[in-house]
């Protein structure tokens, strides 16, 4: 007697439309919790420089302003990350 080989098209179609169902519903979670990932990490990023901006204050009695996030390193001694 001879054994089926393979996946038959309803198989194949079945996987294909649970697959579509898991992705509608994980991909809007990934997009918040990244979302939320990149809040959280400009949040600490803000901490960073108001506290940064505090000792400078201490040090030099004035704030600084920073024009961009070059002159943010430079000027406060840290280390951000350029751009977005």
């Amino acid at each position: 007697m001879r054994r089926p080989r393979g996946f038959t098209l309803v198989e194949i179609m079945i996987v294909v439309i649970i697959l579509g169902v898991i992705a509608t519903f994980a991909l809007p979670a990934y997009r918040n919790a990244s979302r939320r990932a990149s809040d959280r990490e400009a949040q600490a990023l803000l901490r960073l420089v108001s506290e940064a901006e505090k000792i400078y204050q201490s040090e030099f009695y004035t704030y600084i302003g920073c024009a961009n996030t070059a002159a943010c390193n430079t000027n406060l001694r840290l280390d951000l990350p350029a751009g977005g």
